[in-house]
C-alpha cells in the first residue's frame, strides 16, 4: 500500500512530530509513505529515510491569523484548484492509494484525492480558533462542512476534540485515536529538593499558550519568599515575548526565568525541572503534559481543553484554572515545600506509557485505514 502525507510544514512542530510518528508505526508494517510539504526544510532531511519519496508544492491555508479580503480570498481560491491538480497529479504518478492531511488548515489534499478518486483521511490536531487564534477565511461552519464532505474519514487526536467536532462531522466519519508519543523515557522523580522548585515550559511562546499566568504565579509568591524558577523551551512570538520580559522587570522576577529558544532536545530542559508546567486554556491534546509524565517530572496543567483527560489531579499530576493565579501559585508553593513525589510521578509515568504507545496507534490507524480502503 501507498500513502500520501500531506504536511502543514517543513518545521517540526506539533502537528509534523505526530504525522512523522504515524509514518514510522506505518512503515513498520510495510507502508510505502510519500510526503508533501509545502517548502523544503532541514526537517525533511529528518523525514527523508523513512519515504518512498516526497515534493514540495506550496499549499495556501484557508486559515490565517487575520481575515483576508474578499478580493484575496478569491485569488486564493484559484491557488487551491491549482495545488490540488499538481497533487492529483502526484496522486497518479506515484499510484498513491490514500491520502492523509495531518492539520485541517489545508484543503489542497483533500480536493487533490477527491480529483484521483482515492480515499482521503483527515488527521485534525487543532481546534484552529480557540488554541491558535487563527479565523476562518471561508467561515467556520461552512469550513467544516467542506472538511466533512472532502473526505471518507476525519481522526482527531483526543476525547476534548471528539466532543468539540461532534456537531459539526458525520458520525460515522469521526474516529478519536492519541498519539504514541516517542520520547526517551526515564525512571520517575521519586524526590526533589526541599525548599526548591524549578520548571520548565515547552511549546511556542506566543499568547495562545498563556505564559504569562506562570510569572503571574511567580509574582505572588515572591511575597510569601518562595522563588521557584522557570526555564521556557520554544519558538517565540516576539510581541508575546516582549509583554512577559516587560512584565517580569515590574515584578522584579526576572533573575528567576529565562528563555531558551526552539530547541531540538527539549527533553534535556525537562530532566533539569521538577515539573513540567502547562497553560494553555484550550489545549487540543497536551503533548508536553504526556512527555513529563513519561519524563517521570510532575506536570501541573489547566483543566481546560485535554487537560482532565491526561491528568487526575492530585494523582497523576495538578490541575489548576488558567484564569486563576493563586490557584497555579498554590500548586506551585506545595511543590516547593515537599521533598516526596513519587505519589505522583510513578502513577503518571504508568499511565503515559500504557496509553500512549507506538503499537496502540499504530493498530488504531490501521485500523481506521483498513476502513477507507
Amino acid at each position: 500500500m501507498k500513502i500520501l502525507h500531506i504536511f502543514p510544514s517543513q518545521y517540526l512542530g506539533g502537528s509534523e512530530l505526530c504525522a512523522f510518528e504515524t509514518i514510522k508505526a506505518l512503515e513498520s508494517e510495510g507502508i510505502a509513505n510519500y510526503v508533501i510539504f509545502p517548502k523544503y526544510g532541514e526537517f525533511i532531511e529528518q523525514v527523508a529515510p523513512h519515504l518512498k519519496g516526497y515534493a514540495t508544492i506550496y499549499n495556501f491555508w484557508w486559515m490565517s491569523l487575520k481575515q483576508r479580503s474578499i478580493i484575496t480570498r478569491f485569488k486564493i481560491l484559484r491557488t487551491y484548484l491549482q495545488t490540488s491538480w499538481k497533487i492529483k497529479k502526484y496522486i497518479f504518478e506515484h499510484k498513491i492509494d490514500l491520502v492523509i492531511t495531518h492539520t485541517m488548515v489545508l484543503p489542497s489534499g483533500a480536493i487533490g484525492a477527491v480529483m484521483a478518486r482515492v480515499p482521503h483521511i483527515w488527521y485534525i490536531h487543532e481546534y484552529g480558533d480557540l488554541d491558535h487564534h487563527f479565523v476562518f477565511n471561508y467561515g467556520k461552519k461552512r469550513t467544516l462542512s467542506w472538511i466533512n464532505r472532502l473526505t471518507d474519514k476525519i481522526i482527531v487526536n483526543s476525547k476534548a476534540l471528539l466532543s468539540y467536532y461532534k456537531p459539526y462531522f458525520d458520525a460515522d466519519k469521526l474516529e478519536q485515536i492519541y498519539y504514541s508519543v516517542n520520547y526517551p523515557v526515564h525512571k520517575p522523580m521519586i524526590h526533589k529538593e526541599k525548599n526548591r522548585l524549578s520548571v520548565c515550559m515547552v511549546g511556542r511562546i506566543a499568547k495562545g499558550k498563556n505564559q504569562m499566568i506562570a510569572l503571574y504565579a511567580l509574582a505572588h509568591l515572591k511575597k510569601e519568599n518562595i522563588f521557584p524558577t522557570i526555564v521556557f523551551v520554544g519558538s517565540m512570538d516576539e510581541n508575546y515575548l516582549k509583554e512577559l520580559i516587560e512584565f517580569s522587570h515590574q515584578a522584579g522576577i526576572s533573575e528567576q526565568i529565562s528563555f531558551t529558544g526552539l530547541n531540538a532536545t527539549p527533553w534535556e530542559y525537562v530532566q533539569q525541572a521538577d515539573c513540567v508546567l502547562v497553560c494553555s486554556k484550550n489545549e487540543a491534546f497536551g503533548r508536553v503534559t504526556v512527555e513529563a509524565m513519561k519524563s517521570g517530572k510532575v506536570a501541573i496543567v489547566s483543566n481546560t481543553g485535554a487537560g482532565t483527560e491526561l491528568v487526575q489531579n492530585g494523582k497523576t499530576g495538578f490541575l489548576f484554572d488558567p484564569d486563576n493565579t493563586e490557584e497555579l501559585a498554590n500548586i506551585m508553593k506545595e511543590l516547593w515545600k515537599t521533598d516526596y513525589t513519587g505519589y505522583i510521578t510513578e502513577p503518571a509515568y504508568l499511565f503515559a506509557n500504557e496509553q500512549f504507545n507506538e503499537k496502540a496507534h499504530k493498530d488504531a490507524i490501521m485500523k481506521v485505514i483498513q476502513n477507507c480502503i
